[in-house]
């Protein structure tokens, strides 16, 4: 029985450390897109604060050089949202992708990792003719 206290008590606890931010989705498809698109696809990601403290995004890591992610710098308070903005670049990067974005929060210990994924069309190969003959 002693045991079984420890147990839920600890699983209690986990669940209340990961429940102080909720992502309305932790997975964005941006669909397909050609790999030399002069629109680059953008997402951003909600979050709401459910803690009764404000929260600070301490930094971001992705997965790949080719998205850029950023956050405004000012605290999201309890109850309020926030956003996380996500670009992808396509450039040299043509067929399936599913990448992740690892989000720190200043005083919460777990990182929540976020997804996008899509498919890149290859460039369109351009045929030269030669008419020096």
């Amino acid at each position: 029985m002693k045991h079984l206290f420890i147990l839920l008590f600890f699983i209690l606890h986990v669940t209340a450390c990961f429940s102080q931010i909720k992502f309305s989705s932790v997975t964005h498809d941006l669909g397909t897109f050609s790999e030399d698109t002069v629109h680059l696809p953008a997402f951003h990601f909600e979050y709401v604060n459910e803690s009764k403290q404000p929260v600070h995004i301490s930094h971001i890591k992705t997965s790949c050089g080719c998205i850029q992610a950023s956050t405004d710098s000012q605290p999201v308070k309890p109850g309020k949202k926030g956003i996380i903005r996500v670009t992808y670049n396509p450039d040299g990067h043509p067929g399936a992708f599913n990448r992740s974005i690892t989000v720190y929060f200043s005083n919460i210990k777990k990182p929540y990792i976020l997804y996008i994924k899509g498919y890149v069309r290859p460039k369109e190969k351009r045929m030269f003719l030669n008419t020096s003959f």
